[in-house]
């Protein structure tokens, strides 16, 4: 059995402002990717075939969009390390 879909409003609404004021292509493709299953109940598949793109790519644009968010709100902070 699938575990149930959670769905973040503030994420939701974050897509939406930044799908009206956006100018780049894959900026659009992320909101989308966000936005038809949390508005419309779309599946991955469904979601896939209206951005045009694979199943896998559809939660790689999900995330890309949450980590595009998140690094906006609060960058990461670069604590160095043995590899830097």
């Amino acid at each position: 059995m699938a575990r149930p879909r959670r769905i973040d409003p503030l994420l939701v609404k974050r897509a939406q402002t930044t799908a009206a004021l956006t100018t780049s292509v894959e900026s659009l493709r992320q909101c989308q990717a966000v936005l038809l299953p949390a508005l419309f109940g779309a599946t991955l598949e469904q979601t896939a075939a209206v951005l045009g793109v694979g199943r896998a790519t559809v939660p790689r644009l999900q995330a890309a969009f949450r980590k595009n968010q998140s690094t906006r709100a609060s960058p990461a902070r670069n604590w160095g390390g043995r590899r830097q």
